[in-house]
């Protein structure tokens, strides 16, 4: 199936947790990461259990130090 991930179609396994597709995708330290899929919050603790769907839009939004 396939997901939106900021912008760009990523192809990805069926009923694949949005903490698999992180980490699938190379994300794996998500400290400080936000995570909105169809323009809804998913907090931290649901990542293993939330599943996508196809055609699913998913913003990864990750705070850096600095300023």
């Amino acid at each position: 199936m396939d997901v939106i991930i900021n912008g760009e179609t990523k192809s990805v396994s069926d009923c694949i947790s949005l903490k698999a597709m992180l980490e699938h995708s190379g994300f794996s330290d998500t400290r400080g990461m936000a995570v909105a899929v169809n323009d809804k919050i998913v907090f931290k603790n649901k990542w293993d259990e939330f599943k996508l769907s196809d055609q699913d839009k998913v913003l990864l939004i990750k705070a850096t130090p600095g300023g």
